[in-house]
């Protein structure tokens, strides 16, 4: 099965447009790590403590080793913070797919040949993995354009999102 390790920014984008029980119905292994959790306020921490208390998403642990590694990632990529290295970290030691709206880290996540994806990509794949019907994914990413202004208005175009 494919692994999946995702950013803070996809978690909480999913949880905003009510789909992060979708999200963990796709057929991956999807896996976090503390650092990310602690990103999200209390209320999303709350709702995300179901999906990790159900086996659904993976607090990946860290090891002395792996803090080292996350330090040195660090250092040597200015513009990441310390929860972006733990992703990153956790992508490159599992080989896994990187999901991040972070431009920087996608950049940096790429340049170590890594499998990096984002938001849209998600919701793509919940639609092709028929976890979501056409329908409510129209209506969704027409919630997560209302709710994230930072996204490229080319992909909602893509998707007939106007």
């Amino acid at each position: 099965m494919k692994v999946l390790i995702t950013d803070a920014n996809i978690l909480i984008d999913l949880l905003k447009t009510e789909v992060i029980g979708r999200f963990f119905r796709l057929k991956y292994e999807i896996h976090t790590t503390h650092a990310v959790i602690e990103e999200c306020n209390e209320d999303q921490q709350k709702l995300l403590n179901k999906h990790i208390n159900s086996g659904k998403l993976s607090i990946l642990p860290m090891n002395t080793e792996d803090d080292d590694l996350v330090e040195s990632l660090l250092g040597e990529n200015p513009g990441l913070s310390h929860a972006d290295c733990t992703v990153l970290h956790a992508a490159k030691s599992l080989q896994a797919i990187l999901l991040t709206g972070d431009r920087k880290l996608r950049m940096v996540t790429l340049d170590s040949k890594l499998e990096v994806r984002g938001i849209f990509w998600v919701f793509d794949e919940m639609l092709k993995q028929k976890v979501m019907e056409k329908k409510e994914y129209t209506q969704k990413l027409s919630k997560l354009k209302e709710i994230n202004r930072w996204l490229p208005e080319d992909e909602f175009k893509k998707r007939n999102i106007l």
